[in-house]
């Protein structure tokens, strides 16, 4: 590192591969002096915790669960936009991240003294042989039309057996997957907990009328011809009574590793006093963007000589965080802390939640930012594909 709370570039990209040297980058830098703390990266706050331990286990046992990269954002995406009640998407969240109540993980939990497959005892019973391995669930998937596209034998865990049936599945059949897993799974519950049997038979036929019966309800609901009721009035900026307000946003590229930060600054009449467009290397979350568009819209008041009366942001969180002074490790942290220290300085200045429109000029220059090769400074103005937005 350098004086000014900036890496050493050019030392970094020596000693670092690229992909390395991108990540370091992509750290932000405090501006002050902090000590130095252990932090614990599987949680946002930057704190061990038994519950994140846990999830971390899981992960390095079951390996074969989407990686963490833009592969796993599409795979989760893809899995929460089912066309199935909230309530299976939920269930087959758990069973693909191995959190169900099974024999397996109870035993595993100390809750129970076994772990065998209370109906067939030919295996443990975990997620994959509950839904799929068990002697009953085989014979309710040979009744499915695709049964054919489905591997019963090559995999070790239900994630695995469903990515593998996606790649030969269209999304109708996925759904109908999904429904058929939680009508499997609701009859063993039924079995165990109520000494009810059914044939595999009916388990096949309640699931495939009710996907049938759920999904013509949706298509109904959906329907060009219903009129849904329209807002009456959508939230605008407003000017602050007094003083100056800053507005600030931000807005992230994943795929490109940066955040661009939109920063405006407007007195009691509406007018323009500064506005600024920056980007920054970020592979971290959006809050972490959106606390930095804050911390830059600070910067370039006192940069200005301009004194905030109220800030304004459109993330909730962090606006919650800043307000509840909650404690992080991290970057995070120390750009909260920074941000705290001028609210507590200042304490005339407030910071409060915006909804989007109420923020469309902040947004647009963070949109602009990312298009721009080098940060941008307005006083008293602001360029004209931002005042449409004023």
């Amino acid at each position: 590192m350098q004086g000014q709370g900036e890496w050493h570039e050019n030392l970094i990209r020596f000693n670092f591969l690229q992909e390395d040297a991108e990540a370091i980058l992509s750290i932000p830098l405090p501006k002050t002096c902090h000590q130095d703390s252990l932090i614990w990266h599987y949680d946002k706050k930057g704190t061990y915790t038994v519950k994140s331990g846990y999830q971390v286990a899981l992960k390095l046992k079951y390996y074969d669960l989407p990686s963490c990269s833009e592969n796993q954002s599409t795979w989760w995406n893809y899995v929460w936009n089912l066309s199935v009640p909230s309530k299976i998407r939920i269930f087959l969240w758990k069973a693909l991240r191995e959190l169900l109540p099974t024999q397996s993980n109870l035993n595993n939990r100390k809750i129970l003294d076994r772990s065998w497959c209370f109906r067939c005892s030919v295996a443990k019973e975990d997620c994959f042989h509950a839904l799929v391995g068990c002697r009953f669930a085989k014979k309710v998937w040979k009744l499915m039309p695709f049964s054919h596209c489905l591997k019963f034998t090559q995999h070790t865990s239900f994630s695995c057996f469903v990515q593998s049936a996606m790649k030969s599945l269209n999304r109708t059949e996925v759904e109908f997957l999904t429904v058929v897993s939680w009508f499997i799974w609701k009859e063993r519950n039924n079995h165990l907990h109520n000494n009810k049997f059914e044939r595999p038979e009916q388990t096949f036929s309640k699931a495939e009328s009710f996907l049938e019966v759920y999904q013509a309800t949706t298509r109904n609901k959906a329907s060009p011809h219903v009129q849904l009721p329209m807002p009456s009035s959508t939230a605008i900026w407003s000017p602050p009574g007094s003083g100056l307000k800053l507005n600030v946003d931000a807005t992230v590229n994943n795929q490109k590793g940066q955040a661009g930060l939109g920063c405006i600054i407007r007195n009691s009449s509406g007018a323009v006093m500064a506005a600024a467009s920056t980007k920054r290397a970020c592979l971290g979350s959006v809050e972490v963007a959106e606390a930095l568009a804050i911390l830059e819209g600070i910067h370039l008041a006192k940069e200005s000589g301009l004194h905030l009366t109220l800030i304004e942001s459109d993330s909730a969180n962090v606006v919650s965080y800043i307000s509840k002074k909650t404690s992080f490790r991290g970057e995070l942290g120390w750009i909260l802390d920074e941000i705290l220290h001028f609210v507590d300085r200042d304490s005339d200045c407030k910071i409060q939640f915006a909804p989007r429109s109420c923020n469309l000029a902040a947004h647009n220059l963070a949109k602009l930012a990312l298009s721009t090769s080098e940060p941008l400074f307005w006083l008293e103005e602001v360029p004209k594909e931002i005042e449409i937005w004023l």
